[in-house]
């Protein structure tokens, strides 16, 4: 993991934590197995919010699925195990944040996940 703060980054808390949830634990439920498997996580701020980039090299995601792979009930692969739901709510979280959330993959060479999310008022606590 590497992160690159030049500015101090506020979200919401539980919505990142989903999102961060889910992203990591797709890498590892389709990593492939080997002793070369990898999530690579940089995270770098700047004043207009924060860049967060996840980088696996497992099975990775087809192109006939790619396009729909932020909807409900669609797996990107058919070895999962789930219903379809994990990365549709990272989506739903992303877009709550008001935050941007793309996929590039190639099947059987892993998945980067690349998200930009918006720094968000500070609040009291």
């Amino acid at each position: 993991m590497a992160i690159n703060q030049a500015l101090p980054f506020f979200s919401d808390y539980k919505l990142l934590k989903v999102i961060l949830n889910r992203t990591i634990k797709n890498a590892i439920d389709y990593r492939k197995g080997s002793s070369l498997d990898f999530c690579k996580i940089l995270i770098t701020t700047d004043s207009e919010g924060a860049l967060l980039s996840i980088e696996d090299n497992g099975q990775g995601v087809s192109d006939k699925v790619k396009e729909n792979i932020f909807d409900m009930f669609v797996k990107g692969t058919n070895k999962s195990k789930g219903a379809g739901l994990g990365l549709y709510l990272v989506k739903i979280g992303c877009d709550k944040i008001k935050g941007k959330v793309r996929l590039e993959s190639n099947q059987h060479s892993g998945a980067t996940l690349i998200f930009r999310l918006p720094n968000l008022e500070q609040t009291s606590a």
